[in-house]
């Protein structure tokens, strides 16, 4: 129970910790510096490969990370004097990309250990200064794709038709906390005036569920001419659509209830030294296929891009020899209790009976439409989406004077903005230095703070004719 209340703790702060995910893992530093805008469509990549150019990222985050493995051995075993998951998950939410002053939660990593180790206090009024949220909401889908596209018709630099084979992960992550607001009053009343409420009891309840599967990639590529708008090299309709053939090989779902009560001093109750009593459910399978669809389309007219993308159109993973397994979770106190029943959870583990003998995994699907502008010495970009956490903007400009280029952009995800700059060092030929400063929230507070990323950029072509650097 311990290493299963460990696995907890670790999908909880995860949940917390990557708000900007998707920053944390681009090797890019232009495009991070740029807001991240126009990554999400396929037939933009294939635009921006006329650039021509290939990205080294320099890991400096690494050195953060992995400054001591015991962080990360010891989540699954909490006696450890290591013991640190809120540091161990806050590294593994942005190991790429240096953190500049993250913040420090000490009173939550103490209220953590005591959870897993059977020590919580029975009076919750030393755990202060804590910070929850209500509601911790984290969902995503990781699904790089590498491979080649094989010209069948037409020239690869003109207009022509072909296909793509291709090979990639598919991770999928979703988890959904609702803490008890009255638990979430509690903490911040401890912070105000030292005090736990009284008579009352803290209803919680977590879900986690995660897929793990290989992709097998074909696809259509195409660059079609676009009437009346010839002048220009870039000027064309690009297609990119893709099917990926899906091979699940983990699966897992955990559903989570649990409860707190305190009797008329504050102080929690239970039986002995049993201070919380819940349930937890788990299903799993290490056998799964499905399939998903993936489409995008880029229209170029002179110096302008509009875009458009679907990703994951029909996507599904059955899931088959589903494993099934429920528990009664407790957790312990340093001293005993007074006696109090602990009340009804809200959520009960399911019956063996009702489990299913496949069960249907679908995301949703990500919408995007983005658009660019270039011109001799700049160029500006920006992109709107939505699915994986709801609406998702992001902007960017790119300021080109010679041997250095200067960006700025933004990026609003979860109801917050996350502010990037950077700069571009063209100092020999082919070869090119991009650093980006950029805003995250990958922390357990949920505190802005800045991370810096560092990118090699490898130029395999010259420039296009009136875009310099472009």
């Amino acid at each position: 129970m311990r290493r299963f209340r460990s696995a907890m703790v670790a999908a909880v702060l995860t949940a917390i910790a990557v708000p900007a995910a998707a920053q944390h893992w681009t090797f890019d530093a232009r495009r991070i510096a740029l807001g991240g805008a126009g990554a999400a469509n396929r037939a933009g990549e294939l635009v921006a490969e006329r650039r021509g150019y290939g990205t080294i990222a320099l890991p400096f985050g690494l050195f953060q990370s992995l400054s001591d493995l015991d962080v990360y051995r010891s989540i699954d075993d909490p006696a450890h004097p290591d013991f640190d998951p809120v540091r161990a998950i806050e590294s593994l939410a942005s190991p790429l990309h240096y953190t500049l002053a993250r913040p420090q939660s000490p009173n939550l990593r103490a209220f953590l250990r005591d959870l897993t180790n059977d020590k919580l206090s029975s009076d919750l009024a030393v755990y202060q200064d804590i910070t929850l949220s209500e509601r911790i909401l984290w969902e995503g889908l990781a699904s790089p794709n590498w491979g080649k596209t094989f010209v069948v018709s037409g020239e690869r630099d003109d207009v022509f038709q072909g296909f793509y084979i291709g090979a990639g992960p598919y991770l999928s992550f979703h988890t959904d906390t609702r803490i008890d607001p009255d638990l979430t009053a509690t903490f911040a009343r401890v912070a105000e005036a030292n005090d736990v409420l009284a008579n009352i009891s803290f209803d919680s309840a977590h879900a986690t569920m995660f897929q793990m599967a290989a992709a097998i990639t074909g696809g259509y590529r195409a660059r079609f001419p676009l009437p009346g708008h010839g002048a220009l090299e870039r000027d064309g309709i690009y297609v990119a659509v893709d099917y990926h053939k899906l091979l699940g090989f983990r699966f897992g779902q955990v559903d989570l209830a649990a409860n707190f009560a305190t009797d008329e001093a504050g102080l929690l109750v239970g039986v002995g030294n049993v201070a919380q009593v819940g349930f937890s459910d788990t299903v799993g399978s290490r056998s799964g296929g499905g399939h998903a669809v993936d489409l995008g389309t880029t229209v170029v007219m002179g110096r302008i891009d509009i875009g458009f993308s679907a990703r994951g159109l029909g996507n599904r993973l059955n899931w088959t020899a589903l494993e099934h397994d429920s528990d009664v979770i407790e957790i312990g106190t340093d001293s005993p209790l007074r006696p109090g029943s602990s009340p009804p959870v809200s959520v009960l583990p399911r019956d063996e009976s009702e489990l299913p003998d496949t069960l249907r995994i679908a995301l949703p699907v990500h919408y995007s439409t983005d658009i660019a502008y270039h011109a001799d010495g700049w160029s500006a970009f920006a992109d709107y989406g939505h699915g994986f956490l709801g609406h998702r903007m992001q902007a960017g400009v790119e300021l080109r004077r010679g041997w250095i280029e200067l960006r700025g952009g933004g990026r609003f995800l979860r109801d917050r903005w996350h502010p990037s700059v950077g700069v571009g060092l063209n100092r020999s030929e082919g070869r090119s230095l991009d650093i980006a400063l950029f805003g995250v929230s990958a922390n357990v507070a949920r505190k802005r703070t800045l991370a810096i990323a560092v990118s090699l950029r490898l130029d395999d072509d010259e420039p296009l004719g009136i875009f310099p650097g472009l």
